[in-house]
C-alpha cells in the first residue's frame, strides 16, 4: 500500500504508475462486444421510433 506524505512547498515528486494501475482495471474483449451490441440496439430503437413518429 502506498504511503502518503506531505511535500514541502515547491518540492516535486516523481510518480511512476504501471499500465494496470493507470487503467484501473483489466480490459476484456467481451466488454467491447457488449458496448457495440448496446450502441447498435439503441440506434435501431431510435430509428424505429423516428420512423413511427414521422409516418
Amino acid at each position: 500500500m502506498a504511503e502518503f506524505k506531505q511535500n514541502a512547498p515547491g518540492e516535486q515528486e516523481t510518480v511512476v504508475v504501471s499500465e494496470t494501475e493507470g487503467k484501473q482495471g483489466v480490459e476484456i474483449n467481451r466488454m467491447r462486444y457488449v458496448t457495440w451490441i448496446g450502441t447498435t440496439g439503441a440506434i435501431l430503437v431510435l430509428g424505429v421510433a423516428l420512423l413511427v413518429y414521422v409516418t
